[in-house]
């Protein structure tokens, strides 16, 4: 992929050093539970206010001022086909570092840190759908369910590629078979 210089996590970002436990950010995007390793977050805060940029692709939401330093803020649904949330309540942002610049990223909920062994995290089944194996570094179940640890600047960069062909609402869906 070309143009943005945003690098993909590499997967020793996933562990914390000297140890085998990793720390995830448990995060909701239209209803999926994913990780993001908590290396790669800056800030976790609630969206107030966002400016909306004319010409902006439709992954942009817009801008915000966070401590003086200006943040392009990404619609994670937009940004991964899926299809646009509801006026709701107060949106949250992760913030991450990518190539240089902060970038956040709406979500519809951050939750809780999920601290996890290394080997609880699975290599990506065949049966998850093609654009989840490009965000996800592994899986984990986690109470029956599927959790994908997505990798933030993947998402950011494939923000970045406007016009790129849009995704089905069930295209991102983690869909794989829970073993028990």
């Amino acid at each position: 992929m070309s143009g943005t210089g945003v690098p993909a996590a590499r997967s020793s970002d996933v562990a914390i050093a000297g140890s085998n436990i990793i720390q995830l950010l448990t995060i909701k995007v239209a209803g999926q539970l994913v990780g993001v390793p908590i290396t790669r977050v800056r800030d976790v805060l609630f969206l107030d206010k966002v400016t909306r940029v004319p010409l902006a692709p439709d992954e942009v939401l817009g801008v915000i001022n966070l401590r003086g330093r200006i943040v392009t803020v990404i619609d994670a649904r937009a940004s991964l086909g899926l299809s646009r949330r509801e006026h709701s309540d107060r949106l949250m942002c992760v913030t991450a570092e990518a190539g240089g610049d902060l970038y956040g990223v709406a979500v519809d909920r951050a939750d809780d840190l999920l601290s996890v062994e290394a080997s609880e995290i699975h290599p990506n089944p065949s049966t998850l759908r093609q654009p989840w194996r490009k965000l996800s570094q592994g899986i984990i179940t986690l109470d029956g369910n599927l959790l994908a640890v997505v990798d933030i600047n993947r998402l950011i960069q494939r923000a970045n590629h406007s016009g790129s062909k849009s995704l089905d609402d069930d295209a991102l869906m983690l869909e794989a078979t829970v073993v028990a």
